[in-house]
């Protein structure tokens, strides 16, 4: 299945936006994990869109810190859904849970509030 095809799953349709991200891949040895700086290019509260200049697997779990410039959400979980190259460049797919129940029961200071926030301030009326 490639990007394309997933994009057309979501759960939630995505907000166009420019948010500066950086992602931390982690990996086994926890000193070891790469830092990549790139740009959202699509958000709602359930994943985003980034363009960033590395590729990283599907699968692998991340750690993202979104800046909005009037909202900064740190150390943000992540798991990748797909990696495509468009140019020089790859275009990842994160979402933000690891399966639909995580959202079922938020409590207070579960990620979702935040998430959800976010989304509310980028929406813009037209």
């Amino acid at each position: 299945m490639n990007f394309r095809q997933g994009a057309n799953r979501r759960k939630l349709s995505r907000l166009s936006v420019e948010l500066k991200v950086t992602m931390r891949v982690h990996s086994a040895l926890p000193w070891s994990a790469r830092v990549i700086a790139g740009s959202a290019v699509d958000y709602n509260r359930y994943g985003l869109g980034l363009v960033c200049s590395s590729n990283v697997r599907a699968k692998s779990r991340v750690t993202l810190d979104i800046s909005a410039g009037h909202m900064v959400l740190r150390s943000v979980r992540a798991q990748v859904v797909s990696s495509a190259r468009q140019g020089k460049e790859y275009r990842i797919g994160l979402r933000f849970y690891r399966k639909l129940s995580d959202f079922a029961d938020p409590g207070p200071g579960h990620p979702l509030h935040f998430l959800l926030g976010l989304e509310e301030t980028l929406e813009q009326p037209v």
